[in-house]
């Protein structure tokens, strides 16, 4: 429950080990998606708080700028998608309501 997105690598499915963490969030981290084209990965947080982060080609999360959303701000997330089109994120809040 700190705020943090963690980054795990793995060379076989039993060994992973901590490779970045990204602070930012100030409630709890709920959901986080990756784009379908793979270069951005979103998260979502306890107070409706949502951050994109920017993919590198070596795998690193760069960024971490806070979306700012103003229906949804105060809000629980429980998921977020990431649409396939790309410019659009579903987002699903504790109050049972999806937003785009």
């Amino acid at each position: 429950h700190d705020g943090a997105v963690r980054l795990w690598r793995g060379e076989t499915h039993s060994d992973y080990q901590l490779a970045q963490e990204m602070t930012g969030h100030v409630g709890y981290v709920t959901a986080v998606c990756v784009t379908v084209d793979g270069s951005r990965i979103v998260s979502a947080d306890s107070n409706g708080s949502l951050r994109i982060y920017d993919v590198d080609d070596d795998g690193s999360l760069t960024g971490g700028r806070e979306l700012r959303v103003r229906e949804v701000r105060g809000t629980i997330v429980n998921s977020v998608v990431a649409h396939p089109g790309g410019h659009r994120l579903l987002v699903h809040l504790r109050d049972s309501t999806v937003r785009s």
